[in-house]
């Protein structure tokens, strides 16, 4: 890679292998003993050759799909052994940060508010505590709809708004250094379709966009085209809404509302106050008496300036961000608190 390229790159991390769930998998080895051994082995003759070529590499392990964190018999365990085999040999942890249930055609969705936070200020606290940095990287994480729902269809407005949530409570998370949206080809749906002799089932499909028109043949991909979800645009905004953001606040109000208030680089150049409001309930509206300089910013990007004064703000699942100068983000918390006292 360096020969290839004249940057140097630094971040060669992710030395993933999702060991709580392949290490169950007969067609992998079917054996935890083996598949700790073997990981541990490999993930650390890796580090040791990259950090040959890249002294300052980052590195960051483990990846898995935090079965090891839910179900077993305590938190990390099979994670601890092989941290333990690298201390001094790594910077972060890596979790693909699945907190239930994806799949929207095996029952309800997992909200994100139940333990996704806790997750990650646990993955970065067990990274300190065998000598790497206090932090964690989201490898993986996404949601499934069916993928014959229609685009504007319950389900997807569903995982539109729970991508949104999830990347503002991962931001909010001191220590929570990358969030990676899994989203595989999807080729795989028209080739089960055609097996099927045209719409099997419901099935889950893990992506951004619908994969349509693919040719016959597997190799060819001249005839793929990707058309985004709705939760494409959901992730757009809110990525470039968090960016850079620091100083992170997290605050509930009254019943599951959610706020999330950040310092961030204004359009100016000069540092506003951002804030994230929604609820994990039921929709409501409320007035909040604001000051002025505000924006109003939907999901799809659209903003619309607030005036000082008493505003109405309708509260749902989907979240919404305001933009604020930085020297009245207190100001704001205060009337987002009395708008829900």
């Amino acid at each position: 890679m360096r020969a290839a390229s004249s940057a140097r790159p630094k971040e060669l991390s992710k030395l993933q292998s999702e060991i709580d769930s392949n290490g169950r998998r007969r067609k992998m080895n079917g054996q935890w003993v083996h598949q700790l051994s073997g990981y541990s082995l490999v993930a650390r003759n890796m580090a040791l050759a990259i950090r040959a070529g890249n002294p300052d590499a980052t590195i960051a392990p483990l990846g898995i799909c935090c079965g090891d964190y839910f179900w077993s018999p305590q938190p990390f365990l099979y994670s601890r052994m092989i941290l333990d085999a690298m201390r001094g040999e790594f910077d972060a942890v890596s979790l693909d940060a699945y907190t239930g249930n994806y799949d929207p055609t095996h029952g309800p969705l997992t909200i994100p508010e139940e333990s996704l936070a806790k997750l990650l200020t646990d993955g970065a606290a067990l990274s300190a505590e065998y000598g790497g940095r206090r932090e964690v990287w989201i490898a993986e994480r996404g949601l499934g709809v069916d993928r014959y729902s229609a685009f504007d269809s319950e389900i997807d407005r569903r995982a539109l708004a729970e991508t949104a949530r999830a990347m503002i409570i991962a931001r909010a998370v001191p220590g929570c250094r990358s969030y990676s949206i899994h989203s595989p080809s999807g080729r795989g749906g028209i080739y089960a379709e055609r097996a099927n002799g045209g719409r099997p089932k419901p099935m889950l499909d893990m992506h951004l966009w619908r994969t349509t028109n693919v040719d016959a043949s597997p190799t060819n991909q001249t005839c793929e085209h990707h058309t985004p979800r709705a939760f494409t645009m959901a992730a757009g905004t809110s990525a470039r809404m968090l960016a850079f953001a620091e100083d992170p606040r997290t605050f509930a109000l009254g019943d599951r509302i959610e706020v999330r208030s950040f310092r961030v680089q204004g359009a100016s150049g000069a540092p506003v106050a951002r804030f994230a409001v929604w609820t994990s309930g039921g929709a409501l509206t409320a007035e909040a008496t604001l000051p002025k300089g505000g924006m109003f910013t939907d999901l799809a990007g659209n903003d619309s300036p607030l005036a000082k004064g008493k505003a109405s703000l309708a509260i749902s699942r989907q979240p919404f961000f305001l933009t604020f100068p930085l020297d009245a983000r207190t100001a704001v918390e205060d009337a987002l608190k009395a708008a829900f006292a």
